[in-house]
């Protein structure tokens, strides 16, 4: 009897969800990080590097532009800003309430 008892109580424990770790504030961390590291990247006007910020199906809107998709595309279309004297990249902004979501960044050159 105890041992059934103790089976029950051992598959019960087992099958309780594990709580997952609260990565919150690394999460943001590693994503501020990596974003101050393409605001350098941009500023040092290095297209192929400032590019190799993005994924290789990765894509961009730019205002008043079509929807760029894929590196080379990207590529093509942000060498005119980056290669511009007045080129700046403001800080985006990361919102931990929206799992990290980037809510825009701007872009001028």
């Amino acid at each position: 009897m105890r041992l059934a008892a103790f089976c029950c109580v051992l598959c019960l424990t087992a099958c309780m969800p594990m709580k997952a770790p609260d990565t919150h504030d690394a999460d943001v961390k590693a994503i501020k990080d990596v974003e101050s590291a393409w605001v350098k990247t941009a500023a040092t006007k290095d297209v192929d590097a400032f590019v190799a910020y993005y994924a290789d199906d990765g894509s961009v809107l730019m205002p008043n532009a079509p929807l760029f998709t894929g590196k080379p595309a990207i590529k093509e279309q942000v060498i005119h800003f980056v290669k511009n004297d007045g080129f700046i990249i403001h800080a985006i902004a990361v919102s931990g309430d929206t799992d990290g979501e980037v809510h825009g960044e701007h872009m001028r050159g």
